[in-house]
């Protein structure tokens, strides 16, 4: 009987982002919302969830990563607003957009999604929105304030960053919060 590994493929993000990310979360913290924040460490941009996929299949998902990585030139992404899903007024997750690299970034997902669907994995039903997950609202204390500070940040980190790589990742879920690991890396070529 083979194990399953809850897998997802992720682009991973340059320390200068992760610490501007620090400086967001610890402005919407001050609203004491119900909210449990991702640790920054652990912040990525998800390209596709696969959800627990037998061990054995991993190295098949991990060549067809490397196919639709060696197809695709480094590219630049930049951050862009925060927001929320479903809605900025009804927020269940805080996120940043992506500005620079969206359209590279939705096109190396649908390419991700149609190789690992002629492998028999899940498609996706919903358009892939590139996002980066700060937080879940767990409680609706003092959404009224969390939704003020979003409001109220303007600027997001506009320094960009070169996406080079791409990962397959673990994600080992624990009492304290899921543990990420790096399975597999794709790189992008140079332009």
């Amino acid at each position: 009987m083979s194990e399953n590994i809850r897998c997802f493929i992720a682009i991973p993000l340059t320390q200068e982002i992760k610490e501007e990310l620090v400086n967001i979360q610890e402005k919407l913290k001050k609203s004491d919302a119900g909210v449990k924040w991702v640790s920054p460490d652990s912040i990525h941009l998800t390209l596709k969830f696969l959800g627990d996929i037998p061990r054995i299949r991993l190295s098949s998902v991990s060549k067809m990563i490397k196919e639709v990585a060696h197809k695709k030139t480094w590219f630049e992404m930049s951050l862009s607003s925060l927001g929320a899903f479903p809605s900025i007024g009804k927020p269940r997750i805080v996120w940043i957009g992506i500005e620079d690299g969206q359209e590279e970034l939705k096109e190396l997902a649908e390419k991700l999604d149609l190789k690992l669907r002629s492998i028999g994995l899940p498609g996706e039903e919903r358009e892939f929105v590139p996002h980066l997950t700060l937080g879940r609202v767990k409680k609706l204390d003092n959404r009224d304030k969390l939704v003020e500070i979003i409001h109220s940040i303007k600027a997001v980190f506009t320094e960009k960053m070169q996406v080079t790589k791409i990962n397959l990742m673990k994600s080992q879920l624990t009492s304290t919060g899921p543990i990420y690991s790096v399975i597999s890396t794709a790189h992008l070529p140079p332009q």
